[in-house]
């Protein structure tokens, strides 16, 4: 049998690398507890963006505002000419309600996006006098913002009705936001690409996140 200072390394490193082996388990367990535990939390929050994204019922809203969403030069991108289609169509058929189209000037881009959004309309139709630019935002935080304040120096209210034209993915932010400023919002959602829409719903997952922490310390 043996005894002495062999045997009791033997049995201190055979201890040290059990000990390790236990600890290592233990961190990997938790670590794919987390994952789980992300994962969920993933899956639930894309579940909130896309019901929160469906079309409501408007009951005869004041303001119609339209989110930008980029141009290229003085061109609207593809999603922000998907929602000036379907604000197109809701102009239309709701001809009293005035539109703010919404967006700064960019990187890359030649003019506000308010300013080629509001030539868009105005070249299929819309009546101009109906139409207000929004030209400082460079968030949807600031979309809204600015709108709320364009809404009361028009009519004087604190509280306003609107329908918000934006894509699904983005909708239940906007309208998170919009109840923050004291709007009732109604969701339009325009047509989201197909070939897009993985990109832009895993994008909101993590903007939903970040918008969870400002709307805590107050937008």
């Amino acid at each position: 049998m043996e005894t002495g200072a062999g045997y009791k390394h033997r049995i201190w490193f055979w201890g040290e690398n059990m000990n390790k082996s236990i600890v290592w388990r233990k961190i990997k367990t938790v670590l794919a507890y987390t994952f789980l535990a992300w994962l969920i939390s993933f899956f639930i929050m894309e579940g909130a963006i896309y019901l929160g994204g469906k079309e409501d019922e408007p009951e005869n809203p004041d303001y119609i505002i339209v989110l930008g969403a980029g141009l290229r030069g003085k061109t609207p991108s593809l999603t922000l000419l998907d929602r000036l289609r379907k604000c197109l169509e809701y102009a239309n058929e709701n001809e009293t309600a005035v539109i703010i189209v919404t967006g700064g000037q960019g990187k890359g881009e030649d003019i506000t996006e308010a300013s080629a959004m509001k030539k868009y309309l105005v070249d299929r139709g819309i009546d101009e006098s109906r139409i207000v630019k929004e030209e400082k935002s460079t968030s949807t935080v600031e979309n809204i913002k600015f709108a709320k304040k364009i809404m009361e120096d028009m009519d004087g209210k604190s509280v306003h009705s609107a329908v918000i034209i934006s894509n699904r993915f983005h909708l239940l932010r906007a309208k998170a936001i919009a109840k923050e400023f004291k709007i009732l919002p109604y969701g339009l959602p325009s047509v989201t690409r197909a070939y897009l829409a993985p990109k832009y719903y895993v994008r909101e997952y993590f903007a939903m996140l970040k918008l969870a922490i400002n709307m805590s310390q107050g937008l």
